[in-house]
């Protein structure tokens, strides 16, 4: 109207809840102009940032502060913007670094990599992965101890960094990613509640370990892991 559209553009966040977010912006959805939202999807929580502007430019200048404030607050959560799909933006960083990724799945049951290679061009980063759901797929497919697995049970911090450790040295992978949780419904044989996962990565810059606590819905674990 005379000039002037209204313009958004959209941080994506990953990691933590709407909750949570919200929490951390709360004085900047207080802002009158560029405004800002939030919304929840099955897995992320997007920011919406929203103005009128004449130009795209002019649009970009009034968002620019808002911006860094949400990624200075947010940090590595917010992994995209617009349109960007997580699994779009993993493969992306792997191109850049020259690394190549195998994966080790447990309660996901092959979710990430069927996200991977949803991705064309997947296939110059991802080189496969092993869907090791019981304790002895993940001795035989990925070579964790099994002295681990009965000190430490198969959802653990020393299981997940053996797993993503395991299925690295056997694809031949610069990184390793692996996720181990119990998805429901109720705790496990070894007592390991409903909603606990853990998450390795190995890279040629060091080994992580990630806990997650996901709360309860069997297919929402599985998602949000």
């Amino acid at each position: 109207s005379g000039g002037v559209a209204i313009r958004s553009r959209t941080l994506r966040i990953s990691g933590l809840g709407e909750s949570r977010v919200e929490e951390v912006v709360r004085d900047l959805i207080d802002s009158p102009d560029p405004t800002l939202a939030p919304y929840a999807k099955s897995s992320e929580v997007h920011l919406r940032m929203t103005t009128r502007a004449a130009t795209e430019a002019e649009a970009m200048a009034k968002f620019a502060p808002m911006e860094a404030a949400i990624r200075e607050r947010l940090g590595w959560h917010v992994y995209g913007v617009d349109d960007d799909a997580l699994e779009g933006v993993v493969l992306d960083a792997l191109r850049k670094r020259g690394w190549r990724l195998a994966l080790a799945e447990s309660c996901t049951g092959g979710i990430i990599a069927s996200r991977i290679t949803a991705i064309p061009g997947s296939s110059d980063v991802f080189l496969g992965g092993a869907v090791s759901y019981s304790a002895e797929a993940k001795q035989v497919m990925l070579g964790v101890d099994p002295e681990l697995i009965r000190e430490f049970t198969p959802v653990s911090e020393p299981v997940a960094r053996a797993m993503a450790q395991g299925v690295a040295q056997r694809l031949g992978a610069e990184v390793g990613v692996s996720v181990t949780g119990v998805a429901g419904p109720g705790p496990d044989r070894d007592g390991n509640p409903q909603g606990l996962v853990w998450l390795g990565l190995h890279t040629p810059k060091g080994d992580w370990t990630l806990e997650l606590n996901l709360g309860s819905g069997r297919d929402a674990i599985r998602l949000r892991a």
